[in-house]
């Protein structure tokens, strides 16, 4: 059976090219680039990601640079076709794809159409409510590839998949790498809703999956994949070095928070790979118990859930990793394998092997936001569930990301991985926005004729004012800590604002009144 499974889905993503395309080109989207907006070069690349995207041919890979990306109206998204893959974190010069910096140069994809959004993320945001449905609606017919976004500020209290809704049933690889995908409120599946009618791999590699808002009071689950529509198929499921940190479920009734897996109707096989992650602040209530759910239905699934070196630590109302959804149990069979070193604050109902039950803190500093592991875990995660021997074909040798979520090496010298999702090592796990770092206030926002800035720099402050299509209408350079700029000149409407200093950045909306 398992040699069959392997033969399956190393099929699936061959035809999927995930083994050998290369892309057809490259297309380059900036929102500062005032060239011929052909997408051609970074010269020449277009201000608007739809645009990119609906000129788009079959595998083409699309090159963001930094900035802020939405659509004009709550009845539109980013629609993705063509199996083409979307990468972030460009500065606007770069020649090959290493060469980004996605810390430095957050790439963002909003929903957020009118430029408003403030306050706490939640269903009943009046500012909010205007907002798309979806940022990403997928209808690629084999493989998408999101890498060095950050997906955010979808809305809907009706409508599932706020991030990234895969459309399309006929997919056989969705790949999600490095991007924060965060505060999209939806009825359920906030985060990402992968629907998939064949043989698939879901692989989510160094993410940021945090403050989504799940609304509905019949379910939850911030990231779905399920097999729907055949029976028979066998898929993957990989999340490896991801954070996912205070999604919320509305519904104090509700559970399995962080995510569902799920075979309607059953008779079909999932292999979850459940590793180096972190779950923290993840809130719901009791009906679910676990972070996770399991649901089918008809004849029985199979689930082999691999669950290593993962950090489980404050999450309000969980009382397990896994659990059944009600309803489901008489058509699951559930294989846990032999995991490890999972450190959990809540007592261990699955008889995994060297779970650590704690009450303490396991980071170096819980309430700054620093999650690097406190000594005790620097070295103590174990390798065995991703060997080669548990690992399909087509992803023999990948094995972990050769870097942690923050960016440091995923392996001491030693050769040795620690517990969690970031290694020992300089604490750069979150985007370096200068609203945080420096106390940047930029107001009053709307404005009439003056703004002031106020930070807490040692240096210059780069300020620059954009027009909806990229144009450039402002730029100053501060040097004080109390600074005012004259915007009467502009005309009423809305802009884009950049605030930079050295490798910090800070983008927002501007209202002109």
């Amino acid at each position: 059976m398992l040699y069959m499974k392997k033969i399956l889905l190393s099929l699936a993503l061959v035809s999927s090219g995930l083994l050998s395309v290369q892309a057809q080109s490259i297309i380059y989207v900036n929102d500062d680039a005032t060239g011929n907006n052909d997408g051609s070069s970074w010269a020449n690349a277009y201000n608007d990601l739809n645009v990119a995207l609906t000129n788009s041919s079959t595998n083409d890979e699309i090159w963001i640079a930094e900035g802020f990306y939405t659509r004009t109206s709550s009845n539109e998204t980013f629609r993705v076709d063509n199996d083409v893959r979307i990468y972030g974190g460009f500065s606007g010069n770069e020649t090959d794809k290493d060469q980004r910096n996605i810390k430095a140069n957050p790439t963002v994809v909003s929903g957020d159409v009118s430029w408003n959004d403030q306050g706490i993320v939640s269903s009943t945001n009046t500012y909010m409510q205007d907002n798309a449905e979806h940022v990403f609606e997928v209808h690629s017919t084999n493989r998408a590839v999101f890498d060095g976004l950050i997906i955010e500020h979808a809305f809907s209290t009706t409508a599932a998949g706020g991030g990234i809704y895969v459309y399309s049933q006929s997919m056989n690889n969705l790949e999600i790498s490095n991007c924060i995908i965060r505060e999209n409120v939806s009825a359920n599946r906030a985060g990402v809703l992968f629907y998939s009618q064949v043989p698939a791999a879901f692989l989510m590699y160094n993410n940021i999956i945090e403050k989504n808002v799940n609304a509905d009071f019949n379910s939850a689950y911030t990231v779905e994949y399920r097999i729907t529509g055949n029976s028979h198929v066998y898929s993957e499921v990989h999340m490896v070095n991801n954070l996912f940190n205070d999604n919320i479920t509305e519904a104090f009734g509700m559970g399995g928070t962080c995510g569902r897996f799920t075979i309607i109707p059953g008779g079909c096989e999932i292999d979850i790979f459940l590793l180096n992650n972190t779950f923290i602040n993840n809130a719901q209530g009791n009906y679910v118990p676990g972070l996770f759910a399991y649901e089918s239905a008809g004849a029985a699934s199979y689930f082999y859930p691999h669950i290593s070196n993962n950090i489980f630590y404050n999450n309000y109302g969980a009382t397990d990793i896994f659990s059944v959804s009600n309803g489901s149990a008489s058509a699951l069979v559930i294989f846990p394998d032999y995991s490890y070193n999972n450190i959990q604050d809540f007592p261990d109902l699955q008889g995994l092997t060297n779970t650590q039950i704690i009450n303490a803190t396991p980071f170096v500093d819980y309430i700054n936001g620093d999650y690097r592991p406190i000594a005790a875990y620097e070295a103590g995660g174990n390798t065995a569930m991703y060997s080669n021997s548990n690992l399909i074909d087509v992803f023999a040798n990948q094995m972990y990301p050769e870097v942690d979520l923050a960016g440091n090496p995923r392996f001491n010298t030693q050769g040795e991985i620690a517990i969690g999702a970031s290694q020992a090592g300089p604490n750069t796990l979150s985007v370096d926005d200068l609203k945080e770092t420096a106390n940047l206030s930029i107001f009053p926002n709307p404005a009439d004729d003056i703004i002031t800035i106020k930070h807490e720099l040692t240096g210059n402050l780069d300020i620059s004012i954009y027009t909806l299509t990229g144009a450039q209408v402002s730029n100053t350079v501060l040097s004080g800590n109390l600074n005012t700029i004259d915007v009467s000149n502009l005309p009423t409407g809305y802009y884009i604002l950049k605030a930079k200093s050295n490798n910090q950045e800070h983008v927002e909306k501007l209202i002109i009144k």
